[in-house]
């Protein structure tokens, strides 16, 4: 985007503004997908307070969106020694549901080890965290969370909420390391 486009002085047109409301439209798609059956997604429906039903179109763009990433996760997770750990690596991640649609068996990893970590804005890290502590059906798929950064980021055995700016990747590189990242 240019970043002329925008009038730096108003705060609801900036560009980051405008990445972040990405999010809120691939939720309210998935929401509608899910709710019309196309994808089998039970968790989506916690980060999106007021469903929208979306044209057949979108509904289908999010069924194979939905299909695409769970068959690359999946190849992923059961390529290679069975015995290493696999790590994924989710940037720009906003209210995606997929670590929980894997602990779930929704995705089929049985018996692969892994940690998911998911990176985003902190506030949209914040908000996420702060849902995932709320509902009970997703607090209790994380092996003894922690709370870390003032609730801007959540850790557990398995899976990190990881808030920062992508455009600040020696930060995020920190923090993938404190979460137990293994670059190797």
């Amino acid at each position: 985007m240019n970043p002329s486009a925008f009038d730096r002085d108003d705060p609801w047109q900036n560009e980051d503004d405008v990445v972040r409301g990405t999010n809120d439209d691939a939720t309210i798609s998935r929401m509608s997908a899910a709710s019309l059956g196309y994808i089998d997604d039970p968790y989506v429906q916690f980060f999106v307070k007021k469903p929208i039903r979306r044209p057949p179109i979108i509904n289908r763009g999010s069924y194979i969106r939905y299909q695409a990433l769970n068959h690359v996760v999946q190849r992923f997770l059961q390529s290679g020694d069975a015995s290493s750990k696999k790590q994924i690596v989710s940037l720009g991640a906003g209210f995606d549901t997929r670590y929980f649609l894997l602990k779930a068996g929704k995705i089929p990893a049985s018996g692969v080890n892994f940690k998911y970590f998911e990176i985003d804005f902190p506030e949209m890290i914040a908000k996420k965290a702060s849902i995932i502590r709320r509902r009970t059906e997703l607090a209790t798929m994380l092996d003894s969370p922690t709370v870390e950064r003032g609730g801007m980021e959540l850790g557990s055995a398995d899976y990190a909420l990881i808030g920062g700016d992508l455009r600040h990747w020696d930060n995020i590189a920190d923090r993938l390391a404190y979460h137990g990242f293994q670059p190797e």
